[in-house]
């Protein structure tokens, strides 16, 4: 059973609880919901990517704003990231989404449109990161 469950400390806070591991199904739409709305604003579009999209966290906030990932004219979006974190690695890092995960899929009309306004709404964040997908990208 999956709960959403807000922190006593913030009620903005959210936590996914589920019992015995990862849940046998998918989370309801009223669940859903619940959690979007309780996420800020400025985070949703990564939610609506992983809902409209089927893509893993990882891959939606490694997004880029550029054609080498959102191809708006002719609604495409390329996966051919993820972040990933590890100490070992330095932190957090770019590397190949999961075997299976990565190419190219019809951008959703309405996921397109949230990433549309969520670029024209919050911009771009220039961050430096290493590239292990690319290693011309090391900064």
């Amino acid at each position: 059973m999956i709960a959403v469950v807000f922190g006593a400390s913030s009620p903005r806070r959210v936590k996914i609880a589920c019992r015995g591991g990862w849940p046998a199904t998918a989370a309801s739409r009223h669940q859903i919901l619940h959690l979007y709305d309780a996420t800020p604003e400025r985070y949703r579009v990564a939610l609506t990517l992983g809902s409209a999209q089927a893509l893993r966290i990882g891959e939606a906030l490694a997004i880029e704003e550029s054609s080498r990932c959102l191809d708006f004219d002719i609604g495409k979006l390329h996966v051919v990231q993820q972040l990933r974190y590890n100490a070992n690695f330095g932190g957090l890092f770019l590397k190949e989404p999961r075997a299976g995960s990565s190419g190219t899929i019809d951008f959703n009309t309405d996921a397109m449109v949230a990433v549309q306004n969520h670029i024209n709404t919050y911009g771009s964040t220039e961050v430096e990161l290493i590239d292990a997908v690319d290693p011309t990208h090391v900064p």
